[in-house]
Formats: structure tokens, sequence, C-alpha cells
């Protein structure tokens, strides 16, 4: 019983820890389009394509460079394995959009404990 009891702690522990990984943004046009969800895409939300976490997933996800963070919603999946594609909004709050990629943070967050979520969860 103690084995199966440490086995499920470690996993939730690693469960809420940050990976490190690359970020990019999705380019105007997928606007309109359907995300994996059948939500319709557009980049003034604040969502992103991952195959790290499970779709309707929130994560925060911190440039690792200058410490800044957002939260976004999972709603889509990404061709790039181990990269997270965010909306140019939330892209530009982390970075100017001219880098293009950046090194960041990203860890899974519950909803009802975030502080900064966006009015547009599309």
């Amino acid at each position: 019983m103690r084995l199966i009891t440490s086995s499920l702690l470690i996993g939730t522990l690693f469960a809420s820890q940050a990976h490190a990984t690359h970020a990019s943004y999705y380019a105007d046009k997928f606007n309109g389009r359907k995300t994996a969800t059948g939500e319709t895409f557009t980049n003034q939300g604040m969502t992103c394509a991952s195959n790290q976490y499970p779709l309707g997933t929130y994560v925060q996800v911190t440039n690792a460079k200058n410490g800044k963070s957002i939260v976004c919603k999972v709603n889509d999946r990404i061709g790039k394995a181990g990269r997270i594609d965010l909306t140019k909004k939330g892209f530009s709050q982390l970075a100017p959009l001219s880098q293009g990629l950046v090194d960041v943070d990203v860890k899974k967050v519950e909803k009802d404990k975030t502080i900064h979520l966006a009015q547009n969860d599309n």
C-alpha cells in the first residue's frame, strides 16, 4: 500500500512541474478555422496548441529569459513535437512578435486557481 501511495505522490509532483520548450505563434491564415476542440480560432484569444497536454487543459507559459507569464487553454494540436504554439495576443505578452520563437517553461494549472485568465477563452 505504501508503494502505491508513494508512486501516486511522485507522479503528481512531476505532473505539476514545468517543462522547458519553445513557443511560437499562429499565422493569421488560421483565424476563423476550427481547432481540434471544434472552437473557432482567433489570434486575439488566449489559447494554444500543444501535444504535451490534454485538450481543455490550462497551462502557464513563462518566458525563460524575462519571467513574463501568461495562462492559456490548450484547444489545438501542433505538428512540431515538444513546441507550444500560442496566439499572437499570448505571444506578444511574453516577447515581441519579431522574436518569432522564445524559450519558455510550461506547466499545467487549475482553471479555478488562475488569476490572470483572459476574458476570451476561444
